[in-house]
């Protein structure tokens, strides 16, 4: 059971931190999940009563099934009334409680383009090997400085034997 820190005047208080156990009714929060994927934008928001305590993981089920978004391609974000920027739920095994999803919340359903990922996995290839390239061309450098130094100290030594 997750174990919710509050700060609110008036419960049982440990230091500065009060902490409380809620009951079922505290644990239970009215989600909104819309899609926006562009397979499925254009269909109606669920509206749900989930427990806080629900895994990420079960949501992107539920999502596969009601929105067609298959698990391994969907990104979920929740806002709340008022937040511009969203949060991204991005670990299947922690819980909503976990993220802070409150009551009211809207997730976001969102799905990955394939094409664009595999475009950025090239790209970062392609960066990892010209930088890889560099520091061999560097170390190449390095090195023949370091035998023109050896060259010109063994030379010195011989010349004043």
């Amino acid at each position: 059971k997750d174990i919710m820190v509050s700060l609110t005047p008036g419960s049982h208080s440990k230091g500065d931190v009060a902490c409380n156990q809620g009951g079922i009714g505290d644990d239970v929060i009215n989600i909104t999940i819309r899609s926006m994927a562009a397979s499925s934008c254009d269909m109606e928001p669920l509206r749900k009563r989930l427990p806080r305590s629900l895994k990420v993981g079960r949501i992107q089920a539920m999502c596969a099934r009601a929105f067609g978004v298959d698990i391994d391609l969907q990104i979920l974000h929740f806002r709340v009334k008022g937040d511009p920027f969203p949060t991204e739920l991005d670990d299947a095994d922690h819980t909503l409680a976990y993220y802070g999803v409150s009551d009211g919340a809207e997730i976001l359903v969102n799905e990955v383009d394939v094409d664009a990922r595999e475009r950025e996995n090239a790209r970062r290839v392609e960066e990892h090997n010209r930088l890889v390239e560099e520091q061999e061309q560097h170390v190449s450098v390095l090195q023949s400085m370091q035998k023109s130094i050896v060259n010109v100290l063994a030379n010195d030594t011989a010349q004043n034997l």
